[in-house]
């Protein structure tokens, strides 16, 4: 307290009604003081108020409802409308992740939220969300989740919220939504309706919340980085496919964010490894504890890797959740490449209340086999006629959703051509699109400025060729197809291009086919084409 603000809970001192109000809604007030004013205020306004500060106890609140001759379930209802007059300006900032959600890197630390890819300098806001614990070392799933709730990151970003502050962490689904798109901020909101309203009355000023009223209702799971793929955009943080290649690539180690170091050895065999810890952290965690012990709470799991559909513990999970007789009251999301699906998942599949599959495929025949190596189309093909055919599957929504890269940015629109074709059930006929952001070399904003002119052209001119090949095609849907394409050319235009990365890629994606016996003027014809056609033309950049 400052000198001035030293009377300030002085019982003994007159203080006008809006001075009471003031005294009593203040976060500091203590609780012997909301019991006087309870029991011995005359004034209905400010005792009105008392039950409005976030401490305060259920007895003060029954006292109220007595001398106020009204109900307890009425004093909610005032406390609802009493925040609920305060949230201008709030709803454009507020997402409810913050207060339900958690996510996990492929090494056990614990972020925030996928979404938050960017690097921050700001103190409290920790690059990619990642949750720090108050003596400066990263949440981990081996941690005891349930006393970490309130670590400063979590705080920080609740109170900027509620104070209708966009947090910079956010960026990124703030800027899908200036650019039309749908957000997963504005996704979780839609599914968590009560979020705000609850979020608004029961979190304290400084962005604390009791872990009991506002319990992990939806999981972002990476169980580490197995995966059945060696995707050229990717690296061995996010699957251990990648080992080998990248020793001979790049280099015999590689960095992940909280971990440092990670040394790749080389067995007489040529099997490449790490240490097992790194990447194995889930098994018995304490995060694993955590998440059984509240089985009851949870509502909807997000499952990414590595690949998902191939971690033994995930389907461990899902076995649990049925045996438990939970499974069908939760809904399972995936991010999955659709390359290596178990029989047997299909199954589980059938148990739960909705699947929606993100699948995650960037390609198709000989595109995808180069993008996503070593996998074969013809598995993928066969996955996605079982998945759209199967009784029992009427659950599921399954959606391609494609990462926009140099190598796909013209061939992604034969994919979206080749999808209406099929006339899947289960299936939709719209991709999603989501731009590839790192590593820089595949960044589209990284086209040489004549190719990006041209991407223009085949980008508009397909839309116009749908509408003649499809005249009755969904509304709805092709406002989709040509939301998705306007936000990959709104991205190539955000940046110029710059000839480092351009060049970077050229050289790495050489080293790389010579690595894995590939050829990519075979496989990505149509860039092949561009690059030998810009540069034969020698445009002035």
């Amino acid at each position: 307290m400052t000198e001035l603000d030293k009377d300030f809970f002085n019982l003994d001192e007159w203080k006008s009604t809006s001075q009471r109000i003031d005294m009593v809604l203040h976060p500091d007030c203590p609780i012997d003081t909301m019991y006087i004013v309870a029991n011995h205020d005359t004034d209905m306004e400010v005792l009105k108020h008392v039950p409005y500060n976030k401490k305060c106890p259920d007895e003060v609140v029954e006292i109220i409802s007595s001398r106020m001759n009204i109900t307890v379930a009425e004093i909610e209802m005032l406390k609802h409308q009493f925040y609920s007059d305060r949230l201008t300006g709030v709803t454009d900032a507020f997402c409810y992740a913050p207060w339900n959600h958690l996510s996990t890197n492929a090494n056990g630390s614990i972020r925030m939220c996928c979404q938050m890819i960017n690097e921050s300098d700001e103190e409290d806001s920790p690059s990619f969300g990642t949750v720090y614990k108050d003596d400066g070392t990263p949440l981990m799933g081996t941690d005891d989740i349930k006393t970490n709730r309130n670590a400063r990151a979590w705080k920080k970003i609740r109170k900027q919220m509620l104070n209708g502050e966009k947090p910079s962490l956010c960026d990124l689904c703030y800027k899908e939504e200036e650019q039309g798109m749908s957000s997963k901020r504005q996704w979780t909101n839609k599914l968590f309706s009560y979020g705000l309203d609850k979020a608004t009355i029961k979190t304290q000023d400084d962005g604390s919340i009791d872990d009991t009223e506002f319990p992990i209702e939806n999981y972002d799971l990476r169980f580490g980085n197995k995966c059945n793929l060696a995707c050229r955009s990717c690296g061995p943080t996010d699957s251990d496919l990648w080992y080998a290649d990248w020793a001979k690539v790049k280099s015999d180690h590689f960095t992940y964010r909280d971990t440092g170091e990670i040394k790749i050895e080389i067995d007489d065999k040529g099997k490449a490894t790490v240490d097992d810890t790194v990447f194995k952290w889930y098994e018995d965690s304490l995060l694993w504890k955590y998440i059984i012990e509240n089985l009851h709470n949870i509502k909807r799991f997000y499952f990414t890797g590595g690949e998902p559909t191939v971690n033994l513990k995930h389907r461990e999970l899902l076995d649990l959740l049925i045996e438990r007789g939970l499974a069908s009251e939760i809904v399972l999301d995936y991010n999955t490449n659709m390359a290596g699906l178990p029989s047997s998942i299909f199954a589980q599949w059938k148990q739960f209340k909705e699947v929606h599959l993100g699948m995650s495929i960037d390609g198709i025949f000989e595109h995808f086999e180069y993008i996503r190596y070593p996998g074969k189309w013809d598995t993928v093909f066969k996955n996605l006629t079982r998945l759209d055919n199967e009784e029992g599957l009427d659950n599921v929504v399954a959606t391609f959703t494609t990462t926009v890269s140099i190598m796909n940015v013209i061939h992604v629109l034969d994919m979206q051509w080749w999808l209406l074709e099929q006339n899947f059930k289960r299936i939709e006929s719209f991709i999603i699109m989501h731009n590839l952001y790192a590593p820089e070399e595949f960044n589209t904003q990284n086209l040489p400025n004549s190719i990006k002119h041209y991407v223009h052209k085949r980008y508009n001119k397909f839309l116009n060729d749908v509408q003649c090949r499809w005249p009755h095609y969904d509304k709805t849907n092709y406002s989709m197809i040509k939301r998705s394409l306007y936000n990959v050319l709104n991205h190539i235009d955000g940046q110029s291009y710059n000839v480092d990365d351009w060049n970077k890629f050229l050289t790495y994606t050489t080293q790389l086919d010579d690595v894995r016996g590939e050829d990519y003027t075979k496989s990505i014809p149509e860039i092949h084409a561009l690059i030998e056609y810009y540069n034969e033309s020698n445009f002035d950049e």
